[in-house]
């Protein structure tokens, strides 16, 4: 209902969906080094409390839960936007449902259980579905030879009762509806006492599947004449008729992953610090002939030699200072 990747199915329709999966997973040096708005996803780790996610963050619960509290403060603010939808009624129910749903993508900050704002960003470790969607009608002409069409006639073999069953009490819908259907269980069905007893007695076990099992061998359309009286142009009304159920109320999903394989991403940094270090050493010595002995020689130059300088010019200083010595000459008189 609230996914990001969705798709609509009408009766009559059969969609066809095809799943391209791909795996993004995130280092722990890019979930250490940086923080959600500069790495542009947001992982468990960064303890963001969200009211709508309880276990693992994804983009459409951040989504939903910023067009709850934001449109809701707006539009709904006698509701009280943690209260879970089972628990509205009414006018509440209305306002919540239909004032959220259309704002769902458009709020994309929501609101932490401690009051900050936090832009709704991809989960870091995620699977992402692409879907390819295309359609057709359905049921074609060769749906009347599959399986799945004589599970349509065991359900309306219930269905068509005059009384209470187990998918309810539904023959004065189908009666208004489609008013020929329940008349051929009428005649055909319920009024041939072996065919009754035996497709009732499918119920007791695994019905449909048993039903299945005894219509492949006693109840093939070659048969219908002889095993329940109805003649072939009755045979193409009931097909008809069954068909016209069918396109009103049936439709067909067919979901498939289109490559045997997934694609896996992983984010990493681009440069980590070790590495920018070596990068400007390289280009340094690349460009300038630069080196770890020229460091050496540009401290010795800058900062050792002036030191030595300047104590060796003091050393001398004191030596022209200094006390005189005898030289032991005397002289006479």
């Amino acid at each position: 209902f609230f996914g990001l990747n969705s798709f609509s199915v009408g009766t009559g329709s059969m969609v066809r969906v095809s799943n391209h999966i791909s795996v993004h997973r995130t280092t722990d040096e890019v979930l250490s080094r940086f923080n959600s708005s500069e790495r542009k996803c947001i992982d468990d780790s960064d303890n963001y409390s969200i009211y709508m996610v309880e276990h693992n963050y994804t983009l459409s619960l951040c989504l939903l839960d910023a067009a709850i509290t934001k449109t809701m403060a707006k539009e709904c603010p006698e509701v009280n936007a943690t209260q879970i939808l089972s628990e509205l009624f009414g006018s509440d129910l209305y306002c919540s449902f239909t004032k959220v749903n259309a704002r769902i993508g458009h709020e994309k900050v929501a609101t932490t259980t401690d009051g900050k704002e936090v832009e709704c960003q991809v989960a870091c470790q995620r699977q992402e579905n692409e879907i390819d969607i295309s359609t057709q009608g359905f049921p074609g002409a060769a749906f009347v030879h599959t399986r799945e069409f004589w599970l349509v006639v065991y359900k309306l073999f219930w269905s068509c009762k005059n009384e209470h069953t187990k998918y309810g009490f539904e023959r004065p819908g189908l009666d208004r509806q489609y008013p020929t259907l329940c008349a051929f269980y009428d005649e055909y069905f319920y009024g041939n006492e072996d065919v009754k007893k035996t497709i009732e007695k499918f119920d007791e076990s695994d019905g449909s599947k048993d039903f299945l099992d005894w219509q492949n061998k006693e109840l093939r359309f070659s048969q219908f004449e002889a095993k329940l009286g109805m003649a072939e142009e009755k045979q193409e009304e009931f097909q008809k008729t069954i068909m016209l159920y069918c396109k009103d109320n049936l439709a067909k999903v067919v979901v498939f992953i289109q490559k045997p394989f997934v694609v896996s991403y992983l984010h990493d940094q681009v440069m980590s610090y070790l590495q920018l270090v070596a990068n400007m050493g390289g280009l340094m010595g690349l460009c300038m002939g630069f080196s770890v002995v020229s460091l050496a020689e540009i401290v010795y130059h800058v900062a050792l030699n002036p030191l030595l300088e300047f104590f060796s010019k003091n050393g001398r200083e004191k030596k022209k200072i200094g006390p005189t010595k005898k030289t032991g000459i005397t002289s006479h008189w």
